[in-house]
């Protein structure tokens, strides 16, 4: 096979990182707007391999431009073929990276940007290596409460994998670093308008992650999700009443730690 020089303005984290879903898949049609409107083209294909994503994933209907900018690329992809496709998701719908330019052909090596020393520099990865370099950098961030709290700029917006305490009962979804940083808000009614020291944790599940999410009370547990805070007000804060200082969203994973 030929080397595939990736093609993307971004690197290859992230792309990672920004993308909802990363797949290997084999085109098996193309379906082309209707001339002469610049709607975009079509790929149905089978997901021979989730890099990233939901892991039940078998076939996937993705989007992407096919005028304009993205013309030249658009038009060298092929049924039969398979690619690695970076997709996101817009109103429920997948969306190719960066128009056709996210879906790579399938190759023995792959030349990929990344900075080094405050320089860009290329490097040529096999193709296990580069598959392997995508599941790094698909997997969320380990990090601790207090660290969410310490560093906020850094770590808003990103997937994030905390462990704590959580607790929940009507209008109230907070996880703790430990137990007693819950109880005395839960046992001092007089200062629940206070902001918390835990997460409010939004409880509802990213689409195609249902089945890993495992809703357990008053217990410890793992969860994976969107860290975000109140940017524009950060002493407001959110969640109910608006008073907790950040919040975990789009839930991918809620189970109990044993």
């Amino acid at each position: 096979m030929p080397v595939c020089a990736a093609a993307s303005s971004f690197a290859l984290n992230q792309r990672g990182e920004a993308c909802d879903s990363v797949l290997v898949i084999s085109i098996a049609r193309i379906v082309s707007p209707e001339a002469p409107t610049n709607g975009p083209t079509l790929a149905l294909a089978k997901v021979l391999e989730v890099l990233k994503g939901p892991a039940h994933l078998k076939q996937v209907n993705a989007s992407y431009a096919s005028h304009g900018h993205f013309a030249s690329p658009a038009s060298k992809v092929q049924t039969g073929k398979d690619y690695i496709a970076f997709l996101s998701q817009v109103e429920g719908h997948h969306w190719v990276f960066e128009g056709a330019v996210g879906l790579e052909p399938v190759s023995s090596e792959y030349r990929v940007r990344r900075m080094k020393a405050g320089k860009i520099v290329t490097e040529t990865l096999s193709h296990s290596n580069y598959l392997n370099a995508i599941r790094f950098y698909a997997q969320p961030i380990r990090v601790s409460i207090s660290q969410l709290f310490n560093d906020r700029k850094r770590f808003l917006g990103k997937r994030v994998e905390v462990t704590g305490y959580y607790h929940s009962h009507f209008e109230y979804s907070g996880l703790y670093e430990q137990k007693e940083d819950m109880d005395k808000y839960v046992e001092n009614p007089s200062i629940s308008g206070a902001i918390h020291n835990g997460l409010w944790v939004m409880p509802f599940s990213k689409p195609g992650f249902e089945g890993k999410i495992q809703f357990t009370n008053d217990a410890s547990v793992r969860i994976i999700g969107v860290f975000r805070y109140n940017v524009s007000q950060p002493d407001l804060g959110v969640g109910h009443l608006n008073g907790w200082p950040a919040e975990l969203t789009s839930l991918e994973l809620f189970e109990p730690v044993k």
